[in-house]
Protein backbone atom coordinates (compact mmCIF):
# COMPACT_ATOMS: atom_id res chain seq x y z
CA UNK A 1 0.00 0.00 0.00
CA UNK A 2 1.67 3.47 -1.04
CA UNK A 3 1.71 6.37 1.67
CA UNK A 4 -1.30 7.77 0.35
CA UNK A 5 -3.30 4.94 0.56
CA UNK A 6 -2.05 4.29 4.38
CA UNK A 7 -2.60 7.99 5.44
CA UNK A 8 -6.44 7.73 3.86
CA UNK A 9 -7.05 4.27 5.40
CA UNK A 10 -5.66 6.10 8.53
CA UNK A 11 -7.74 8.97 8.33
CA UNK A 12 -10.79 6.81 7.72
CA UNK A 13 -10.23 4.80 10.75
CA UNK A 14 -10.13 7.81 12.74
CA UNK A 15 -13.07 9.59 11.83
CA UNK A 16 -14.71 6.12 12.51
CA UNK A 17 -13.27 5.55 15.57
CA UNK A 18 -14.75 9.59 16.41
CA UNK A 19 -18.10 8.35 15.24
CA UNK A 20 -18.31 5.87 17.82
CA UNK A 21 -16.86 8.18 20.12
CA UNK A 22 -13.67 7.39 20.65
CA UNK A 23 -10.80 9.69 20.29
CA UNK A 24 -8.26 8.18 18.44
CA UNK A 25 -5.26 10.58 19.65
CA UNK A 26 -4.88 9.13 22.99
CA UNK A 27 -5.27 5.73 21.27
CA UNK A 28 -1.35 3.91 21.09
CA UNK A 29 -0.66 3.22 17.57
CA UNK A 30 0.00 -0.22 18.87
CA UNK A 31 -2.99 -0.56 21.03
CA UNK A 32 -5.51 -3.38 20.58
CA UNK A 33 -8.91 -2.58 19.27
CA UNK A 34 -11.45 -5.85 20.29
CA UNK A 35 -15.10 -6.48 19.86
CA UNK A 36 -17.60 -8.17 21.63
CA UNK A 37 -21.48 -8.69 22.46
CA UNK A 38 -22.85 -8.51 25.08
CA UNK A 39 -25.81 -10.05 26.66
CA UNK A 40 -28.07 -7.83 24.96
CA UNK A 41 -26.77 -8.40 21.80
CA UNK A 42 -24.93 -5.22 21.15
CA UNK A 43 -21.26 -5.08 19.92
CA UNK A 44 -18.66 -3.62 22.27
CA UNK A 45 -15.68 -1.99 21.43
CA UNK A 46 -12.82 -2.40 23.46
CA UNK A 47 -9.10 -0.55 23.00
CA UNK A 48 -6.51 1.52 24.93
CA UNK A 49 -5.28 4.43 25.75
CA UNK A 50 -2.97 6.33 27.30
CA UNK A 51 -3.97 8.21 30.36
CA UNK A 52 -3.04 11.89 31.06
CA UNK A 53 -3.27 14.25 34.14
CA UNK A 54 -5.60 17.06 34.75
CA UNK A 55 -3.08 19.43 33.15
CA UNK A 56 -3.18 17.33 30.27
CA UNK A 57 0.65 15.62 31.01
CA UNK A 58 0.76 11.85 29.89
CA UNK A 59 0.98 9.76 33.40
CA UNK A 60 4.07 8.68 33.67
CA UNK A 61 4.75 5.02 35.49
CA UNK A 62 8.52 3.61 35.38
CA UNK A 63 9.25 5.62 32.59
CA UNK A 64 6.52 4.67 30.32
CA UNK A 65 3.24 6.37 29.70
CA UNK A 66 0.21 4.85 31.65
CA UNK A 67 -2.32 2.91 29.19
CA UNK A 68 -5.94 2.10 30.27
CA UNK A 69 -8.62 0.26 28.87
CA UNK A 70 -11.97 1.60 27.56
CA UNK A 71 -15.09 0.23 26.06
CA UNK A 72 -17.75 1.51 24.34
CA UNK A 73 -20.99 0.31 22.50
CA UNK A 74 -20.27 0.28 18.67
CA UNK A 75 -23.00 2.89 17.44
CA UNK A 76 -21.32 2.98 13.95
CA UNK A 77 -20.27 0.34 12.12
CA UNK A 78 -16.89 0.30 10.45
CA UNK A 79 -17.04 0.93 6.77
CA UNK A 80 -16.65 -1.71 4.69
CA UNK A 81 -13.37 -0.65 2.95
CA UNK A 82 -11.83 -1.31 5.89
CA UNK A 83 -11.75 -4.66 6.37
CA UNK A 84 -12.94 -4.69 10.22
CA UNK A 85 -14.44 -7.73 11.29
CA UNK A 86 -16.70 -8.39 14.44
CA UNK A 87 -19.14 -10.66 16.01
CA UNK A 88 -22.10 -10.82 13.74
Amino acid sequence: MDTRALEDRRRRLCEWLEANGVDPGVMPEDGPVKFERDGDGQVILHYTVYEFDDDGRPKLECGEIVRSRRAAPLTVPPPSELGIRFPA
